[in-house]
């Protein structure tokens, strides 16, 4: 019999009649219990506005919060008084009350107080009633709602596996009485530690009505009308939301409070008793039967009939169809292990978390801080409550006309720059900082509510409501975060909004790894889940392995790549020694020669203050004073009241840089060193895109010339620069022409080996450039002078082109071209100088190289703008530039983060740099052994990953004492980054076809040199924060290493020559032959 669909047998018996109407009506109350479950604590455990009780001056009895005498008894700020600090009153203070003056208390003695007025007299919370004030209690406020989101976390799995193994109906009664009734057991609570425990086990076994009331209502609904009913779900959950926020305008005492909102709860059972078990959940456990009674009551609810053969079909028929091997009813452990056998599942499972953690810390992150807005906290609250329906029912009209994965995408992104525009906002405009808070959340709840639906319809029935918990469970973590934004805060008023608006595009990419599922049946198996999408798979390559993947031929070709490789790592970090900063101190013309090479003088201290002073200002020496040639100054020659700015300085060594020879000294000097570094990058940023456009339409060898004569034409003249104006601009310019000499060798080289060889390949190249980052630093220590060492590094270049004139196109680009010729003559000359011969099968092969590559039009037909518009109306390749790009900045601004901050570790700074540059060789060849046994993928993701947990970690050690074990994490560091790199580069050449591989790569190159722009900037962001830059450089890597996980694995794969091509790549499908 042909196998029939639960969503078939809903077009029966209608896919929202009054039977899903009734259900859904059911469902309203434990939506609404769980908006109150959630967000009780912004009220029971709120803070107030308070300030010191100063019995000198008042009653208890009718103590008011503001007066006019008290700003003479307690200080302000910004028009508010503070809340645990008073000045002291004198000892002799006989004000009478409401008489108190400024001169009854000693204004520059500040002491703390223990006792308060609040300015609500009527309300109370935790705070007041548990003593709960000043700063050192702000944690255990906080701390309410973080506890409730570990308990919801842990509580998600767990209520996900009884409802996955007992039924939906039976979860939902036990969440709504076991959470009802510890909430009103909360409000009896005698003391904060009761409070919290209870605040702790209400949602650790009431936290998931919410979860399954919507899976209830959700199975039993057509595909068309999954919309509508989670958009019903939306509205209802808001709607208690805004009821909570009414209910706290007018019930002040938390006791009072919680039993208003807990008590309809346990009422509600009696009802709830009446709802009917999951459909879908019946007939993934075989229980036909009683999923055929409720089916008929549908059918008769709505009018309808069930025809004889549907009821024939699931009277004989194990609705478990498409998993013979195994049993009826498989335990959970094999449902989800077969889960993990699944790629895509698995890899869509992790996406999902990192989307849920996403959207529940952006949504209960803005709902917790509407109370700080300006205005009424209550009206506040309801309105960024009330502001979700309009984002549900525009649910309603654009998910079922638009796809879900676009929608989700832009729902997110929309969120995420709206909270960074309010940090462009002026605190004075409340209205336009409450109107885009309230846009925020709209875009938030507009992207929660898809991501309810998306969620649902990616994953099987029989692990749906578990994968869904899980990923809740891990969405958790998002809402432990939110209730801590206050802390946050603390560090940095707008780091909250930045956390927010951050995560929330970084989402916004992730989610376009999944699946389309608008109008798609939901999947009952991992197998269905797992084929929603579909790839095609070609086979393209098979000359070079004849011809020999890395033969003597690959070897020169190779040997000649190395030459710009160097030549790009000296040119492109000369910057860190010719711009580096030196030690010096001020010049004391008054007890020294201006030629002096004396450092440190014995009188030193007495005129500069080491201590104080000593790079830009001094003591003023006192007129009138003349010293004796014999004579040293002393502390009596200086006036220590008077500190004056230098204008001529000694200089610690004789090293030349920048700074001596244009006099770039002393801070308000110090961006123009940074911007040396930020120039240069800029210069590759402006070039990467327009080379890479140039090398894809003329040719790799011809740019690869260029790019090596203009850098070294342009760094030869920057060593004659006679002001930093024009040293600027030949640090930018040399860039612009030479910036792509490494991508290029790279595409070069790296086109003509075959896939098992392209890790060599790479790490080759790698090498190199670690080879001439380590020269970079030996040539720096022998020649002092920065106009000396710019010509030893430039000139090397000009000799080096006809070496590199020598060196043959890419294969693979003449053949894009339709040069068949040219290309043919290069593979018979590679196979010749490697020993080979090209059979007749090899050349029927290259003949149709470029006609059967896969696409119905040969691409060598098209232009480049064909190319490019075809390239970018594909949205997967478009999101695989997007995560590439974003990849790319991570490592490129990590990467050279740390080289040059390298020179800032105690010790020999020449020293530290050549070994942060030699750390990088281990990494090659721990890459060389791994990324063919485990993949590109995994590679990426871990050592973006490790890199990102060795910054981290070196923060929390920044206080220790130990030279050594700071240097060993530094190193660490940049080992991960560097295999990260590596990893990167090769990845991107197998992911982007022949005919635009170079602009592709280009393009992500140019978006990470943003990284690079960053990178010299780092020292002032060090001013703000000293770990901020390693916080900074870890939290990227982690970020970019879930962002990895998009891409296709290209292991063993050949080199895509077309779009589809490129598109439909997956692992392994070289032939066998061929391997």
């Amino acid at each position: 019999m042909t196998p029939l669909a639960l969503d078939d047998v809903l077009v029966e018996i209608g896919t929202f009649g009054w039977f899903q109407l009734r259900q859904f009506l059911l469902m309203i109350l434990p939506l609404v219990f769980n908006a109150f479950s959630n967000l009780s604590y912004v009220f029971t455990a709120a803070d107030l506005k308070y300030r010191c009780y100063i019995p000198e001056c008042e009653n208890r009895s009718d103590a008011a919060y503001l007066t006019e005498w008290l700003p003479a008894a307690v200080p302000f700020d910004r028009n508010q008084p503070a809340g645990c600090e008073r000045y002291e009153a004198f000892v002799n203070i006989t004000s009478d009350y409401l008489q108190c003056q400024a001169s009854d208390f000693n204004h520059s003695a500040i002491t703390r107080c223990f006792d308060f007025v609040y300015e609500d007299k009527a309300a109370t919370t935790i705070v007041n009633e548990f003593n709960l004030t000043c700063d050192e209690n702000t944690w255990k406020i906080t701390l309410v709602g973080t506890i409730h989101s570990v308990a919801q976390a842990l509580a998600l799995l767990l209520g996900g596996l009884f409802s996955d193994r007992y039924g939906r109906k039976w979860a939902l009664l036990l969440c709504i009485g076991m959470g009802s009734t510890l909430g009103v057991v909360r409000s009896f609570s005698v003391n904060y530690e009761m409070f919290l425990v209870l605040e702790f086990l209400e949602p650790l076994l009431g936290s998931t009505m919410y979860t399954t009331a919507f899976i209830l209502g959700q199975e039993l609904v057509g595909p068309k009308q999954r919309v509508f009913a989670k958009s019903l779900c939306l509205v209802v959950f808001a709607l208690g939301e805004a009821t909570m926020g009414v209910i706290a305008m007018f019930v002040h005492n938390w006791r009072h409070y919680l039993l208003a909102l807990f008590v309809p709860g346990l009422v509600s059972l009696s009802f709830l008793w009446v709802t009917a078990e999951s459909v879908r959940w019946l007939l993934s456990k075989g229980r036909n039967k009683e999923a055929i009674v409720i089916l008929e009551k549908a059918a008769r609810t709505n009018r309808r009939t069930l025809s004889d053969s549907t009821l024939k079909y699931f009277a004989t028929n194990d609705y478990q169809r498409e998993s013979p091997q195994l049993p009826t009813n498989p335990s959970f452990f094999a449902q989800l292990a077969e889960v993990f056998r699944y790629r895509r599942l698995t890899i869509r499972l992790a996406i999902c978390s990192f989307c849920w953690f996403t959207n529940v810390m952006v949504y209960y992150g803005l709902t917790l801080n509407s109370v700080t807005l300006a205005g009424d906290k209550n009206v506040n609250f309801i309105l960024i409550t009330l502001v979700e329906i309009p984002g549900a029912v525009c649910m309603n009209f654009i998910l079922n006309r638009f796809p879900r994965r676009m929608t989700q995408f832009v729902s997110l992104a929309v969120c995420g720059v709206l909270c960074l525009v309010t940090l462009a906002i002026p605190e004075d405009d409340s209205w336009i900082h409450t109107a885009m808070f309230l846009f925020s959340k709209m875009a938030i709840s507009f992207s929660f509510g898809v991501l309810y639906i998306y969620t649902a319809e990616i994953f099987p029935t029989n692990l749906r409501q578990s994968l869904l918990s899980m990923c809740s469970m891990i969405g958790r973590l998002g809402s432990i975060v939110a209730p801590q934004m206050p802390l946050l805060a603390k560090v940095w008023k707008p780091l909250p909004m930045t956390l927010f608006g951050s995560i929330a595009l970084l989402s916004a990419f992730t989610i376009l790894e999944f699946p389309e599922t608008g109008n798609v049946r939901l999947p009952n198996t991992a197998s269905e889940a797992e084929n929603l999408k579909q790839n095609s798979f070609d086979n393209l390559d098979g000359v070079l392995q004849e011809i020999g993947q890395f033969g003597r031929f690959q070897v020169r070709q190779y040997g000649l790549m190395v030459l710009p490789i160097i030549f790009n790592a000296l040119f492109t970090l000369s910057y860190i020694f010719t711009a580096g900063n030196l030690e010096y101190r001020c010049l004391v013309p008054e007890c020294e020669d201006p030629g002096t090479d004396v450092y440190s003088p014995d009188w030193l201290n007495e005129s500069i203050g080491l201590h104080s002073y000593g790079r830009c200002e001094r003591f003023q020496f006192i007129p009138n004073i003349t010293l004796a040639d014999w004579e040293e100054c002393s502390s009596g020659n200086f006036n220590y009241s008077a500190v004056i700015p230098c204008d001529r300085f000694v200089f610690k060594t004789e090293e030349t840089t920048i700074v001596r020879d244009f006099n770039i000294t002393c801070a308000q000097n110090d961006w123009k060193l940074t911007m040396v570094g930020t120039m240069n990058n800029v210069g590759q940023f402006v070039a990467l895109p327009i080379a890479g456009y140039l090398s894809d339409r003329f040719g790799r060898r011809w740019i690869l010339l260029v790019s090596v004569a203009g850098s070294a034409l342009f760094g030869l003249l920057r060593s004659f620069a006679t002001s930093y104006e024009m040293f600027i601009a030949m640090e930018f310019l040399d860039p612009v022409i030479g910036s792509t000499m490494y991508t290029t060798a790279f595409i070069l080289a790296l086109e003509l080996v075959g896939p098992k060889m392209r890790v060599t390949g790479n790490n080759i190249i790698s090498c190199a450039f670690s080879f001439g980052e380590a020269l970079l630093g030996l040539l720096a220590m022998y020649f002092r002078d920065w106009r000396v060492l710019l010509r030893i590094l430039y000139i090397p270049g000009f000799l080096s082109l006809p070496f590199l004139y020598t060196t043959v196109e890419s294969v693979r680009w003449l053949l894009s071209k339709n040069r068949k010729d040219e290309a043919f003559k290069t593979l018979k000359r590679a196979a010749k100088i490697n020993g080979k011969t090209l059979s007749q099968a090899a050349l029927a092969r290259f003949n149709s190289i470029d006609v059967k590559s896969g696409s119905t039009k040969s691409l060598v037909s098209q232009s480049y703008a064909q190319l490019l518009r075809e390239a970018l109306g594909n949205p997967g390749l478009v999101l695989r530039v997007i995560n590439c790009s974003f990849c790319w900045l991570t490592n490129t601004m990590v990467y050279f983060g740390l080289s040059l901050n390298s020179v800032s570790l105690s010790g020999n700074k020449y020293l530290n740099f050549i070994l942060v540059s030699l750390i990088e060789l281990p990494g090659f060849f721990l890459m060389q052994l791994i990324l063919d046994r485990v993949g590109r993928k995994k590679t990426l993701f871990t050592t973006l990953i490790l890199g990102g947990l060795f910054c981290i970690i070196s923060v929390f050690i920044a206080g220790v004492d130990a030279p050594a074990l700071h240097l060993t994490l530094f190193l660490l560091s940049k080992l991960s980054i560097t295999m990260s790199f590596g990893t990167l580069y090769i990845y991107t050449v197998e992911i982007f076809p022949t005919n635009l591989r170079q602009s592709l790569l280009s393009t992500c190159s140019m978006f990470g040199r943003i990284g690079s722009m960053i990178a010299p900037q780092t020292p002032l962001l060090a001013k703000i924060w000293t770990p901020l830059p390693m916080i900074l450089f870890g939290c990227l890597g982690i970020s970019s290493a879930i962002a990895s996980l998009q891409f296709p694995e290209t292991l063993n794969n050949e080199l895509p020559n077309t779009l589809e091509e490129a598109m439909n790549m997956q692992g392994n499908n070289i032939p066998s032959n061929d391997r």
